[in-house]
């Protein structure tokens, strides 16, 4: 056999593949180059289980009802997600001695667990949302990511890992390009997900106030996994939410829901009870990202934008997940009606300027459905007044606009 080498170092190093132990580690190995460390630390723990069980057999050995019965013992412990991660890798691991000739066919092939359908988005209600936003947390900053997070729609893995140089409060913009996953940054899941979001108003008066508490976060080398490879870029830069506790970011999603999320919701469906009778039932957090889609959509904001803004390859998973608000044939300012929706969620005490502009583009909005309605009215002298009423207010936004930009 020619002894072909890459820097130094023999790359047919024989071992004997014949039990189902050494097919599943050379299997695991095949994988490091191209998975995440998170998944690959997740599947390691579920290999070395597999093992204890078929480890010293060999695998010329192992029947088709032998692995019937193991998945009947994993039905019967654990959901069916999980039972479908172990078997996903039992049948990588026969097709690998398939291939190398071990065994003539797989016994897993025929293997199959019946998952849950997905279940549909159980987004907040503008009322819950509005108790939400006045809700009193230790630090702002804990607020400001919350709230902040259901008027981006971003992954909240990929809110965690904004960095301060990614926020463009002038062009409205932040850049998404990157995960925090398990206390470190990684790429985006596709190129898809690696985007710049369009801020609302509302979003940008908490990104504004945000940006200045996060002035003071320290500078930090960041060593980023770059995507399905395992190199990775370093640089210097801050994260714009940091745990206020300790300074650091938030180590991933389960850290933030349990140091925070989990005591606001308890927090916030007190308050609610206290104002409408009634409890805000627990959600998980990735329902501020469905929230943010159902409400964009309600406003009338275009599938094929609202897409772009979650970082979708297309409309297909808008179609599938929120279809019941899509408007059809609804033609608006996707931005503008979008910051129309969350303008309640902020306060005047954020930016006096903003805020009253948005009130005003409500009002606006109201009156411009009124003017709607009577096209085909008589009334001649109401419609005028109406007419009044529009430049006015067309006339009071613009004043808004021009304070707000200098």
């Amino acid at each position: 056999m020619p002894n072909y080498n890459i820097d130094g170092q023999s790359i047919f190093t024989r071992h004997t593949l014949k039990k189902f132990e050494d097919f599943a580690w050379l299997f695991f190995s095949s994988r490091e180059n191209t998975h995440e460390p998170a998944t690959l630390r997740s599947d390691k723990a579920r290999i070395n289980k597999l093992c204890k069980i078929f480890g010293p057999m060999l695998i010329s050995t192992i029947r088709h009802s032998d692995l019937l019965r193991w998945l009947m013992a994993m039905e019967s412990k654990y959901k069916p997600k999980t039972t479908v991660e172990y078997l996903n890798l039992l049948k990588g691991i026969f097709r690998l001695a398939v291939h190398e000739k071990a065994i003539t066919e797989s016994p897993a092939d025929a293997l199959h667990v019946a998952v849950e359908p997905y279940s549909d988005p159980d987004t907040f209600f503008r009322p819950e949302l509005e108790t939400m936003s006045v809700v009193p947390t230790q630090f702002i900053s804990d607020h400001n990511l919350i709230m902040s997070n259901v008027m981006a729609g971003a992954r909240m893995c990929e809110w965690l890992s904004v960095k301060c140089s990614g926020v463009d409060l002038i062009k409205g913009t932040v850049r998404i390009n990157s995960n925090q996953v398990l206390g470190d940054a990684k790429s985006t899941k596709n190129k898809y997900s690696e985007r710049y979001i369009e801020m609302s108003e509302p979003l940008k008066v908490i990104l504004t106030e945000q940006m200045k508490l996060s002035a003071n976060n320290p500078e930090m080398t960041i060593k980023e996994r770059l995507r399905k490879s395992n190199r990775t870029k370093t640089y210097q830069d801050q994260y714009l939410f940091v745990n206020p506790r300790t300074g650091l970011p938030y180590r991933d999603v389960k850290d933030f829901s349990q140091r925070v999320w989990k005591q606001f919701m308890v927090d916030a469906s007190a308050l609610h009870q206290q104002r409408h009778g009634k409890p805000i039932r627990y959600r998980g957090i990735s329902q501020l990202r469905h929230t943010y889609a159902s409400q964009a959509l309600s406003a009338g904001a275009n599938p094929v934008w609202l897409a772009k803004q979650l970082g979708h390859a297309n409309t297909d998973m808008i179609f599938k997940n929120y279809a019941k608000w899509i408007k059809e044939d609804a033609q608006v300012d996707n931005n503008q009606a979008v910051s129309h929706q969350f303008s309640r969620l902020i306060g005047e005490t954020k930016d006096p300027i903003i805020v009253g502009s948005l009130k005003k583009r409500a009002e606006l909005k109201s009156l411009m459905q009124v003017m709607q309605a009577l096209v085909y009215s008589d009334d001649d002298a109401l419609k005028l007044s109406i007419e009044n009423a529009i430049r006015t207010l067309e006339a009071e936004i613009k004043r808004f606009e021009e304070l707000n930009h200098g």
